[in-house]
């Protein structure tokens, strides 16, 4: 019965948006058009097109940015930036379907929730108009060119190896229910190893308590943010500088069970 409900709604949707394309003005840059590789079908043009590119969400509100990166594997990482404030990673799993051979629409998912969000696709010149199914509302996306390989590869390279954070790591604060703790923690500690192998171990405590973080990383294709999956928890930090004795990521630490050793938003100096 269950199954019968999805097909019915997508039945529903993909008369809704078919009927709306009818009296759309023909666009030398729709899905069709031939910059496109014409040896695929619609889906993988669609597809690759999303896949192989950077993305930015175009807004008015001053100082907010939002970065997205399609992966092949189905993840997304749809990642709202602001200085001075958490980066949250606002879907993590994507998907295709089409109404008809011209209409396609997008499927995004966030963590730990089952509903999902449908989005019209529609290709300009420009980028990619999203259209949410339910409220209308619209998302530009403009394309932005990935980091050429050699460039990422650099990077990479740059950040391998042991860091060592210079300052005190943790938060001091007098709020009880905030993050950090009223005094410094003797031999407060945190230390960051980014293996070439894409894996990377975060050690970080006190002379009480040693805490050992394990889990993959990956550099975003702009070069600007490090990507780290644990146990299918992405934490995101923003590279603010980096050489070769020192990085800066502007980052939050999150414990899930002690606040403790959980910090707001603030730049972390690491050398090596």
């Amino acid at each position: 019965m269950k199954n019968i409900m999805v097909i019915a709604m997508q039945l529903v949707l993909c008369l809704s948006l078919s009927a709306s394309n009818i009296n759309t003005t023909p666009n030398n840059c729709d899905w069709t058009a031939s910059n496109l590789n014409e040896t695929l079908n619609l889906y993988d043009k669609v597809y690759n097109h999303l896949a192989a590119d950077f993305w930015i969400v175009k807004t008015t509100e001053e100082g907010l940015e939002t970065l997205i990166q399609f992966h092949e594997s189905g993840r997304i990482d749809w990642i709202s930036y602001a200085k001075k404030s958490k980066v949250t990673n606002t879907y993590n799993a994507w998907h295709l379907d089409f109404c008809s051979e011209k209409t396609p629409f997008l499927t995004l998912k966030k963590e730990g929730e089952t509903t999902e969000q449908c989005f019209k696709l529609e290709r300009t010149c420009d980028g990619i108009v999203l259209t949410n199914y339910k409220t209308k509302e619209n998302i530009i996306l403009e394309k932005k060119s990935a980091k050429e390989v050699a460039v990422i590869k650099a990077v990479k390279i740059s950040l391998a190896g042991n860091w060592s954070n210079a300052t005190y790591p943790f938060d001091i604060s007098k709020n009880r229910k905030g993050n950090g703790t009223r005094k410094a923690m003797k031999t407060a500690y945190l230390k960051m190893v980014f293996q070439r192998d894409g894996t990377y171990f975060k050690k970080y405590g006190s002379e009480k308590m040693h805490l050992i973080e394990k889990g993959t990383w990956e550099i975003s294709r702009n070069g600007q943010f490090v990507f780290m999956e644990n146990n299918g928890k992405i934490s995101v930090a923003k590279v603010q500088h980096l050489d070769l004795d020192e990085m800066v990521l502007e980052w939050q630490l999150d414990h899930p069970q002690n606040t403790d050793f959980s910090t707001t938003v603030k730049s972390f100096v690491f050398i090596r």
